[in-house]
């Protein structure tokens, strides 16, 4: 069965098992009390595409079109910073 379109920035029940990742990416999305898969599918994108960002063992660079949209998502609109920003810190594996 079909899920409901999501409207971007809503809570979603968590999906899966928690990840173990403690990529900035991954530990905002636990503070949202999301999920990767939750959030690839909200978003239209390939999980395994979302997953590669943030891994460790089958490392993928990330667009920069999607950190940049990343880091959006994740601004505080109090302190203007991201818990996610768009920079090589953030995302190891490279930004393309």
């Amino acid at each position: 069965m079909p899920s409901a379109p999501v409207a971007i920035g809503t809570l979603q029940p968590r999906r899966g098992r928690p990840s173990e990742s403690k990529h900035p990416f991954s530990v905002a999305l636990s503070k949202r009390a999301s999920s990767l898969s939750a959030w690839a599918e909200a978003h239209g994108l390939d999980y395994g595409k979302v997953k590669g960002w943030v891994s460790e063992t089958s490392p993928r660079r990330i667009p920069r079109e999607w950190a940049e949209k990343i880091e959006d998502e994740f601004r505080d609109p109090k302190t203007k910073k991201s818990s996610v920003p768009a920079t090589l810190t953030t995302w190891t594996q490279g930004i393309r």
